[in-house]
Order: structure tokens, then sequence, then C-alpha cells
């Protein structure tokens, strides 16, 4: 309840400019960074093996659904949907009305992009290897947060600990702010409508996206699944993003010189038919229960 008001403070600083809430979603983003560095410095996994299982594939995500389910799972918290919107929304901020400026914001938007997918990706990964490092290396089955927490201060002290919960902050912080965000541009962009009372849509809309997670709450399902779950359900969520997404930046009518070259459009529908292929299969080996 309380990062309702968080939130809103956070979007409050939109009235000095939308740079202020990217800084302060940024300075969010950046804690989780240093978080999982320290993690990775306090747990000292395997470098060795770390390298070669972060580029070699593993054929195991295709042996049973538990380790397929929390694949989709990392790809959904990595490569959200609902923020390739916001990021969209995002670009238009900085565009002016001339072709060298949106020519100029193209490219540092494909660099931001790729930076922050990158940046999920490392995180995603380092929450992997920590939690191998620490809980599998000890022969440990942990399943709630909480649980993380409290075997960490053993384990690795109280700095790791902390640490740990310092980055879950930020993370439900940092996330619950894009969310609304982007929930206001797919709202008025579907509708095509332009909101008069910004603060009262957004207000709105976190409070019905809480609505799930404060249900779940009051009957006591455990966070752990819910999380993961609500990831999936994002990976299952990103064909119907991703799809108008390439068709519409290939559109050399809606984008002009800035249309997707074809080596960018087929890697693009090569990566939109792995994720296609892989929530088909996500989908086949629940219904044979594999």
């Amino acid at each position: 309840v309380l990062t309702v008001l968080d939130v809103l403070l956070i979007l409050w600083l939109e009235r000095f400019g939308f740079r202020w809430v990217e800084m302060v979603i940024l300075a969010f983003v950046a804690t989780i960074g240093m978080a999982y560095v320290l993690e990775i410095f306090f747990a000292h996994p395997a470098l060795g093996a770390v390298a070669w299982n972060a580029f070699v594939p593993n054929g195991t995500v295709f042996e049973s659904t538990t380790a397929l389910f929390i694949a989709m799972g990392i790809l959904g918290a990595t490569v959200m949907p609902h923020n390739l919107y916001l990021h969209s929304a995002q670009v238009k901020t900085r565009t002016r009305n001339n072709p060298e400026s949106k020519r100029r914001v193209f490219f540092w938007s494909v660099v931001d992009t790729v930076t922050a997918l990158s940046a999920a990706w490392l995180v995603n990964g380092a929450i992997l290897v920590m939690a191998a490092a620490v809980f599998h290396q000890n022969g440990l089955l942990v399943t709630e947060i909480d649980q993380a927490y409290l075997t960490l201060k053993p384990l690795l002290g109280q700095a790791a600990a902390l640490t740990f919960a310092i980055a879950l902050l930020a993370s439900g912080i940092s996330s619950s702010t894009t969310g609304t965000l982007a929930g206001q541009v797919v709202f008025e962009g579907f509708l095509n409508v332009r909101v008069r009372n910004v603060a009262a849509l957004r207000l709105f809309v976190r409070l019905l996206t809480m609505a799930p997670a404060l249900v779940a709450v009051w009957f006591s399902v455990r966070p752990v699944t819910l999380l993961v779950l609500s990831q999936v359900i994002l990976s299952m969520q990103l064909p119907f993003s991703v799809i108008p997404l390439v068709l519409f930046t290939s559109d050399r009518r809606l984008m002009g010189g800035l249309a997707n070259p074809p080596l960018l459009r087929a890697l693009a529908w090569i990566s939109t038919g792995v994720i296609v292929l892989l929530n088909l299969l996500l989908l086949a080996f629940a219904a044979l229960g594999v």
C-alpha cells in the first residue's frame, strides 16, 4: 500500500521535467545493479562456470516445465512488454520537428534500449548466480523471499542480507513507477485521448494494478510463486507487443528513412519467432504435464 505513495511522489517530479523522473528511476536501477555486484562479491561463485554457462546454450529448458517456466519468467522480467510502449513514449519527449533531431534521438534511443536490456539481463543473471553459489551450493531449498534474507545473514553476513533487502525495495519502487507510467501511455494511446487530470489517471492505474497483489496477500498466496507466475504471464504477452512493434518500425510509410533495414528486420523476426515458439512449448509442456 505504501508503494502507491512512493510512486505518486516520484511521478510528482515530472512537473520539473521528465528528465527528473528518468534520473530517479535510473538511480533505483543503479542501486539494484550495485547491490548484486556486492552480492556476487560476497558469494564468490566459480567465475569460469558462470562465463561458460552465460553464453553456451543449455538443453535443460527443453526437458521439463519447471526449467522452461523459470526461463520464461526471466525473459518476461527482462523484456517487459508494457515498457516497450513506455520507451517509445519517452522517445517522443526528446524529438523536435526536424529530421536531424529525429535521427539523433533515434540513435541514442537504440543505445539506451540496448544498455537497459543488457543491464536487466546482467541483474537477472546475478540473482541466479548468487542463489546457485549460496543456496544450492549449501544444499538449501529457499522458497520464500524472507527465507532468502534470513539465510543470507548467517551464510554471508549482515551486509549481504541488508544489500539483498535494499535491492528488493529499489526493484519494487522502480518497477511500480514504470508500470504506472506505461499504463498511462497505453491508456491514452489506445483510446486516442489526452487525459487532463494525469494524477487521477495514474492513481487509478496504480490502484488497479495493485488489486491482484492485495487479493493474493489476503488469501495468503506465496509471494515467490506469484512473482514468478507474473513474469511468465509477461513473457506470454510479449508477442502481442513485439509483433506490432516490428511491423510498425519496419514500415517506411510510418518511419521514413528510419525504418528497419533488411538485416535488422530479419533479426527482429527471428527473435520474435523464438519468443513465440518458447511460449507455445511452455503451453504444450503444461498441457502434457511434462
